[in-house]
């Protein structure tokens, strides 16, 4: 768990998404994921282990990890994650879980995530 973190760390990339709904030219409802940021955000990301796995084994979750970021109020546990360069599908997101503003600073934000398996 980093709940700070400096700007050398951050060598991940991530892009993240809102689903927006809204209606076709044939007037039809339909949904997408939107980019919230205009360029993917640069992150820390680790990969859950240890204990930690083994908590969220137990209530049979599949890929967390935690991703420090710098603070932004745009995200949300609406959200969805990527990682830069994967596809944009189901099948690579990872639900945001939990939003935490670290140390109540509005300096980074720390992402608690979860791949998301249909199951």
């Amino acid at each position: 768990m980093a709940l700070s973190s400096t700007t050398g760390n951050m060598s991940s990339k991530v892009v993240i998404k809102r689903l927006v709904e809204s209606v076709n030219e044939n007037g039809y409802p339909v949904k997408e994921w939107q980019d919230i940021f205009s360029a993917p955000c640069w992150c820390y990301w680790i990969n859950a282990s240890g204990a930690e796995v083994n908590q969220y084994d137990s209530v049979d979750l599949k890929e967390n990890a935690t991703i420090t970021m710098r603070y932004t109020n745009k995200v949300s546990v609406r959200d969805r994650v990527w990682m830069y360069g994967d596809e944009f599908d189901d099948e690579h997101a990872f639900e945001i879980i939990n939003v935490n503003n670290a140390k109540n600073q509005r300096r980074f934000l720390e992402l608690k995530v979860r791949r998301v398996v249909e199951a």
